[in-house]
């Protein structure tokens, strides 16, 4: 599978380009976790959903924007084990909390590269972190030496943080 590897301290979080349509540039300073005000788009922000709301500026880390396609089809999710489990379409997330009609935007630290990871090379989280569904949006971790790469899925780590906001 090819992934978007974005910069994320001392690991890499990899976004599949399955999920994406383009890249753009953040020249702007992102003071919230989800703005919706912004050009009619939504934007959701990793780096404020991964972090506490009182941190230093986070303009400086967020460099970055991935575009997610308005509908990703289904499929499985790596490390889903006995392969029922499937990622979420985009499209089924927004509909169901009212963002059908805009652009959806993850905002990440910096996309350092484009690559390609075989399954075979990428491994389910260990069941410990899944505890209470928590980060049900990992789909896998793969380890190229000293470096780590977590991968998500894109619908179901949008779903958590519209969550998140109300919560």
């Amino acid at each position: 599978m090819r992934f978007f590897l974005c910069a994320f301290g001392a690991f890499s979080l990899g976004v599949p380009v399955y999920a994406v349509s383009s890249l753009i540039t953040v020249p702007w300073e992102v003071e919230q976790m989800i703005d919706r005000d912004r050009d009619e788009n939504t934007y959701f922000s990793i780096p404020h959903f991964f972090r506490s709301r009182d941190h230093q500026s986070w303009h400086q880390e967020i460099r970055h924007g991935l575009i997610l396609k308005p509908l990703v089809q289904e499929v499985p999710l790596i490390g889903g084990g006995n392969g029922d489990n499937f990622g979420l379409s985009i499209e089924a997330v927004m509909e169901k909390n009212g963002f059908a009609d805009r652009r959806n935007v993850l905002l990440v630290t910096t996309v350092e590269k484009e690559m390609d990871f075989p399954r075979a090379e990428i491994q389910p989280l260990p069941s410990v972190l899944s505890l209470g569904n928590r980060v049900s949006f990992f789909s896998g971790v793969n380890f190229s030496g000293p470096l780590m790469n977590i991968f998500l899925d894109p619908a179901v780590l949008v779903q958590r943080m519209l969550s998140a906001e109300k919560g």
